[in-house]
């Protein structure tokens, strides 16, 4: 123990520091006033303020979700009146055989995902406005949570009754962007309501993401379009391998099936690329494609020129693998790689988007039909294998193909009066080369005549419409409607089956048939008459 003079605390000085001066703050609780836990406590996040429960906030929720039901029923009444798609949907696959068509398709397209995207903003932000929020952490989760759940159930019923069924889940791909619209309506309508300074950034955010979003939708635009197209070469298109491919796939037609019967129709590699250089070639001229197997894959390599018709356009290259398997009721189709233009994308993310459209084309009433008559699907490495069952077409095919309205009623009931008309002079008519004219005379005559109290292009179509039938295809009918052609006598039959051009049965035909497609579609209908009539 050491004897001294007893130091006071006070007086010791702490080692290796300074003295602190006069109004610093230091660390040492003897040598400040303000404690330390006070030093340091950090200034809270304030919390947003409670639902008010002013008369002003009720009515705000009252008006709210009165305009919510008004705008809802706006949108059930635009959808039951016509399809919130239809500039979609009348575009048909005949008529995308044009390039200029097709590249002013998916400009459409691009224009009715973004109003489907708008359209449904006002769901979410109206839906959140309507709800009082509580002052507590659960109480505002729960009211968000149920302000979610009420605009997706609305957009789901809007949405299927666009599409067709307002009872049926619409698709993953026609639901994403009214979704999307939803979730931005009801964070606008979240943020509004945190006051004013939430407000003013509200307006900076939503300004740049515009700008983030075109910046990004320009940057994809310009990645997609390529300066060459793909290296490889389709074949050439003769009069032998059409002929080939017509006897091969009318002699194993789903149509001429009975009820349980199966057939299996093998196709390979060059059969399906001079299958796919045919139809490319009823359009623009600047597009090919071709098509590899492999074990269980399938590559599909497509090259469309755009803009068509320009001195060195640009391409439009478009690479799919995907791993298909159809046996009996199970269906499985994974992409393994896809590929627009400079953009790939692999993995994950493409299986993902191969889920999503197989998704949309199970409930697309236009597939359906082919999914039910379809029963496997074997790819090998030189050639596919398709077994199938009875395929039955729904009414609305023709208008999905070539569009609505070819013939009215007036038409279809003019044209019967035709064949009537046609099958009694049939037996006066000499069978000699002038029989075919002597038809086409009968036939305008009777026209001519009933214009006179009808409408004279209604009677001029139904003219054409039962020459088409008689002398060129029976199988019209399933596009334009049934004109009573199984009441014709069987001499009659015979009669018309003799009418040639130029001395061949095939050309009157081809002829007449392309004269009953022209009536049915308006663009690039002269060269895709062939393709109909075999």
């Amino acid at each position: 123990m050491r004897f001294g003079k007893k130091q006071r605390p006070n007086d010791r000085k702490p080692r290796g520091r300074k003295p602190a001066r006069s109004g610093e703050l230091t660390q040492f609780p003897y040598e400040q006033a303000i404690p330390q836990q006070s030093r340091l406590k950090r200034r809270p996040v304030p919390e947003p303020p409670p639902e008010p429960t002013s008369p002003e906030a009720r009515l705000r929720r009252t008006v709210a979700w009165l305009v919510l039901g008004a705008y809802v029923a706006l949108l059930v009444w635009r959808a039951m009146r016509a399809s919130a798609d239809a500039d979609l949907t009348d575009v048909t696959p005949w008529e995308l055989q044009d390039s200029r068509r097709l590249v002013l398709w998916l400009q459409e397209a691009l224009v009715a995902g973004l109003l489907a995207f708008l359209r449904f903003i006002p769901i979410g932000l109206l839906t959140m406005l309507g709800l009082r929020i509580g002052r507590s952490w659960r109480q505002r989760t729960k009211a968000r949570l149920a302000a979610v759940a009420t605009a997706m159930v609305l957009t789901a019923g809007i949405r299927g009754l666009e599409v067709g069924d307002p009872w049926l889940l619409p698709g993953p791909l026609s639901l994403s962007l009214p979704i999307l619209g939803c979730l931005l309506g009801h964070w606008i309508a979240a943020s509004w309501l945190r006051g004013r300074q939430a407000r003013r950034w509200l307006l900076i955010k939503l300004a740049g993401g515009v700008v983030v979003v075109g910046g990004a939708g320009a940057i994809v635009a310009a990645l997609a379009v390529d300066e060459a197209p793909l290296p490889f070469e389709a074949p050439k298109i003769t009069s032998e391998e059409k002929r080939r491919l017509v006897r091969m796939i009318r002699n194993k037609s789903p149509r001429n099936l009975k009820e349980g019967e199966l057939r299996t129709l093998r196709l390979t590699e060059h059969d399906l690329d001079v299958l796919l250089a045919w139809g490319l070639s009823l359009g623009s001229s600047d597009r090919k494609a071709c098509v590899n197997l492999a074990k269980d894959f399938a590559t599909l390599s497509v090259s469309i020129g755009v803009p068509p018709g320009a001195s060195e356009p640009s391409y439009i290259n478009l690479v799919g693998k995907a791993q298909v398997r159809v046996a009996g009721e199970f269906s499985f189709l994974r992409a393994e790689r896809l590929q627009v233009g400079r953009i790939a994308v692999s993995g994950w993310l493409a299986r993902f988007l191969s889920n999503v459209v197989t998704a949309d084309l199970r409930r697309d009433r236009r597939t359906q039909p082919f999914l039910a008559a379809l029963r496997s699907i074997v790819i090998e490495p030189d050639a596919v294998s398709t077994t199938y069952g009875r395929l039955d077409l729904p009414s609305s095919f023709r208008e999905d193909v070539f569009g609505t309205d070819p013939a009215s009623e007036a038409v279809l009931a003019a044209a019967e009066t035709q064949v009537a008309h046609l099958a009694f002079v049939a037996k006066d008519i000499p069978l000699k080369n002038a029989r075919l004219a002597m038809f086409v005379e009968a036939a305008f005559a009777l026209a001519r005549d009933r214009s006179t109290t009808g409408d004279p292009v209604a009677e001029n179509r139904a003219a054409i419409y039962a020459l088409s039938v008689l002398l060129g295809h029976p199988g019209l009918q399933e596009f334009i409607g049934s004109v009573g052609t199984d009441a014709i006598p069987r001499e009659a039959r015979w009669r018309f089956g003799r009418a040639v051009l130029r001395g061949r049965r095939d050309w009157a035909r081809h002829f007449f048939v392309s004269a009953g497609v022209a009536l049915m579609s308006t663009e690039s209908v002269s060269d895709a008459a062939g393709l109909l009539k075999e």
